[in-house]
């Protein structure tokens, strides 16, 4: 059985779940997110070298996949038992989304989907696998993204940040508070349009931006789906 002199130093904040507090899981290696892929588009032109970049004209900028990868564990089978283990962690964790934070870069935390692989067939350690599929971007844990909307009145529709759902068609005033202008990340879970400025501007599934002037910003959101907003401090690759 491996020596089990390990104090925690690298663990996974996994929803509020510390895989060596709560489950006494010590990491092989350092853990780290992978970095996510960059969404290229190459068409071959027929007589020509090379070929023609498309990764930027359709959305204007770069735009990236998922982070995916995993972690690998091993159990303290002084600790815990093994298929006692595997039944708790299989209920909290298999196939279900997740906030991730690293205890090695604690200011910031993901999102996405894990699943789990365990083996238990080794005849000195039992070993566990967390595969993750992360969205692209981590957030800083005061963001904004994570709460509720902050109304200004109980009946208006003054908001200055969090989620809602849009059906059909719905008006929000995005207060921006600053006194200069601010870029905010609306996530929208599918495809829909918003009026603002006179201008109807296209938003596609997962992270728009958008420039809020200081004061109102009075929006209309047309189609259905679910809507965050942050503008308070941003993400990071």
């Amino acid at each position: 059985m491996p020596d089990f002199n390990y104090n925690g130093e690298h663990s996974i904040n996994i929803s509020g779940k510390d895989t060596w507090t709560d489950w006494h899981l010590a990491p092989q290696s350092r853990p780290y997110v992978a970095a996510p892929p960059i969404k290229e588009e190459y068409v071959d032109v027929p007589g020509a070298d090379g070929s023609l970049d498309y990764t930027e004209v359709l959305t204007g900028g770069v735009r990236y996949g998922q982070r995916t990868g995993q972690w690998v564990f091993i159990l303290d089978n002084g600790y815990v038992k093994p298929f006692e283990f595997q039944s708790d962690i299989l209920a909290y964790l298999h196939g279900k989304n997740h906030t991730i934070i690293l205890k090695d870069d604690p200011e910031y935390y993901y999102t996405g989907r894990l699943t789990l692989e365990t083996k238990f067939d080794a005849k000195d350690y039992n070993q566990v696998i967390i595969k993750y599929n992360l969205n692209p971007y981590k957030y800083p844990l005061g963001s904004t993204r994570t709460m509720e909307w902050k109304w200004n009145d109980l009946f208006g529709n003054t908001i200055y940040y969090g989620s809602f759902t849009v059906r059909s068609s719905m008006m929000r005033n995005l207060i921006n508070s600053d006194s200069s202008n601010k870029t905010a990340t609306l996530t929208v879970s599918n495809a829909m349009s918003v009026v603002f400025r006179g201008q109807t501007i296209n938003l596609h599934p997962g992270d728009n931006q958008i420039v809020l002037r200081p004061g109102d910003n009075i929006m209309t959101f047309n189609g259905s789906g679910r809507v965050t907003v942050d503008y308070s401090l941003g993400r990071k690759l």
